[in-house]
């Protein structure tokens, strides 16, 4: 199995431009606030009749504002999901790193040293002298006795293979749990996020309308819930029209 190290570039790109697009909206919401404040202080300057519709506009004002915030609450918690993901890719990196370095100290275990191979034949060498100085064969079999440094060896090359295997299948999981958080937090994040997008353009639809009744245009709105529903209800002259969003 190939494995690639993630390239954090996009992402990092993504969370970087995210968190600029979040921290204006919340800005916003700032400046926003601090305008209808002065919105609606004006109102004690005014007349009577004229203080009444600003201050009844500003509260329509202040419930756009409210679903403004919803929106960017969403993507807050959009960025938040980006971040665990980009965690997850961290980590996964840590891993194949500690892999590469598995890989290298296999590839060393592997190959004989030169102390071995001397030992080696230093071993067969003496194992023919012995042999030649018999003047006959005592024994069925002889056996030449193990060299110390190639158990060594093979005792470091089991445990090197043991190592890089373990690391495979962690990595092979771990690349398994990232594919899956990433699938999960992007479509639950954009859901979230392009939910409260429909909700706050139903409620600037409707507080829009409000605001328009305040200032005696017909047809302005009222919002309510029926059975899970978004329910409208448009005013005009004729009474209300019942419309479920």
């Amino acid at each position: 199995m190939v494995h690639r190290p993630p390239d954090t570039r996009l992402l990092n790109n993504l969370i970087t431009n995210e968190l600029s697009y979040s921290k204006h909206l919340h800005s916003l919401l700032t400046l926003s606030s601090s305008s209808q404040a002065a919105f609606s202080a004006y109102a004690s300057a005014s007349s009577q009749d004229l203080a009444r519709v600003i201050v009844n506009v500003a509260a329509c004002l202040s419930g756009a504002d409210d679903a403004l915030a919803d929106y960017a609450g969403a993507v807050d918690e959009w960025r938040d999901g980006l971040a665990r993901i980009k965690s997850a890719e961290e980590e996964l990196g840590l891993i194949l790193r500690d892999r590469e370095i598995f890989v290298t100290r296999l590839l060393k275990a592997s190959k004989p040293q030169k102390a071995n191979r001397d030992s080696l034949i230093n071993l067969g060498l003496s194992n023919i002298r012995a042999s030649l100085s018999e003047t006959s064969l005592s024994s069925p079999s002889h056996h030449p006795a193990s060299s110390p440094s190639s158990s060594t060896q093979l005792t470091k090359l089991a445990t090197a293979q043991a190592e890089l295997q373990a690391c495979e299948g962690h990595l092979a999981r771990k690349e398994l749990e990232l594919e899956h958080l990433r699938s999960s937090i992007v479509r639950q994040g954009l859901e979230g996020r392009l939910r409260a997008l429909i909700r706050c353009a139903e409620i600037w639809r409707v507080v829009g309308g409000e605001g328009l009744g305040v200032l005696g245009f017909g047809g302005h709105e009222k919002v309510g819930m029926a059975n899970g529903h978004v329910v409208i209800g448009v005013v005009g002259e004729e009474g209300v029209v019942v419309v479920v969003g």
